[in-house]
């Protein structure tokens, strides 16, 4: 064989050599595709299977952008707080949702199972529940549970806030920092709880929703993301009619008060100098206009109303307005 001949077969080996190196590279990249998407698939059933948590049907998959600032200044709609709580209860798990700021991801919402049984006195009822998980990328990136639907928690390990934090709802929120920016409302910091309730009335009555806002406790503002929640939403876009007390108040005067303790253990508190998360009560005789009429008082005069306050870190903020102690 000729030194030509034997140059010429190196060289068609070679070529071979490297065709067939070629189409192994693509068969295992195939290959490896589909792994990554059959392990994205079973990430989500792994988180599900690895915390026990049994779900009825299909997900419901939305599209969600989460907001790249998660700051919530006094009287703002609070969507910050939705996420900074949803974040604890995912964290719980190891899943940091600051990552996510300002990117769109994909959210699957699951009927759990039998739901969650109620606290206290309610321990005995369940209550339909999901369980959420955001997917980034194919990726499982987030994941916690909603109590009865509407509520933000607990985490898939099924542990309350104060289990992961240590700290009550009202603290937290303290912590973090949420609605601790006044704005022009840091006044309402130095007024007790009837001059708190009045102050909402008349910002209803001037249309400073802002302000009236700003009277409501962190509680009642969180309320207002998830109740009467819209289909197809992590959670409502803004405040409406019905899910907020300052788009259903049209109007509204407080004529006269009493004070009574919400805890009666407690004794009365209304001064300034309680720490965050003590209480009182107001039963209080107030003309209120609804824009939903069924509320209106009937006779058209004053009706009796029982407004509970919280004391918090910016003084004191109303939990609502009740029909009876």
């Amino acid at each position: 064989m000729s030194s030509h001949e034997r140059r010429t077969r190196r060289g068609a080996r070679s070529v071979v050599t490297t065709v067939v190196g070629w189409l192994f590279v693509a068969v295992l990249t195939v290959a490896a595709a589909g792994c990554v998407a059959k392990t994205q698939v079973r990430s989500v059933d792994a988180v599900l299977k690895k915390y026990d948590l049994k779900v009825e049907g299909e997900p419901v998959k939305l599209t969600v952008k989460v907001p790249a600032d998660w700051k919530v200044p006094l009287g703002a709609y609070p969507e910050g707080l939705y996420w900074g709580l949803a974040n604890e209860y995912s964290k719980d798990v190891g899943l940091d949702l600051t990552k996510l700021k300002g990117q769109t991801v994909e959210a699957w919402v699951y009927s759990l199972a039998g739901g969650l049984p109620g606290e206290g006195d309610q321990a005995r009822f369940r209550y339909p529940s999901d369980v959420v998980v955001l997917l980034d990328q194919g990726k499982v990136a987030g994941a916690w549970v909603n109590f009865n639907r509407w509520g933000v928690g607990p985490s898939v390990r099924l542990r309350k806030l104060e289990d992961i934090t240590g700290l009550t709802f009202e603290k937290w929120v303290e912590r973090e920092g949420f609605f601790n920016d006044p704005g022009s409302n840091a006044d309402l910091a130095k007024l007790n709880p009837a001059e708190v309730v009045a102050a909402f009335f008349e910002a209803i009555n001037k249309g400073d929703k802002v302000r009236a806002n700003a009277c409501l406790s962190p509680r009642v503002m969180l309320n207002g993301l998830t109740v009467n929640l819209r289909p197809r939403v992590l959670y409502n876009p803004g405040f409406g009619e019905n899910n907020s007390y300052t788009e259903n108040i049209l109007s509204g005067t407080l004529v006269s008060w009493r004070y009574y303790a919400l805890d009666p253990s407690r004794g009365m508190v209304t001064g300034q100098n309680q720490p965050a998360g003590d209480s009182v009560g107001i039963e209080a005789q107030v003309f209120i206009r609804w824009r939903d009429a069924t509320f209106n008082s009937p006779s058209g005069g004053p009706e009796t109303r029982f407004i509970g306050l919280t004391r918090t870190a910016y003084g004191w903020k109303i939990e609502g307005f009740g029909t009876g102690p």
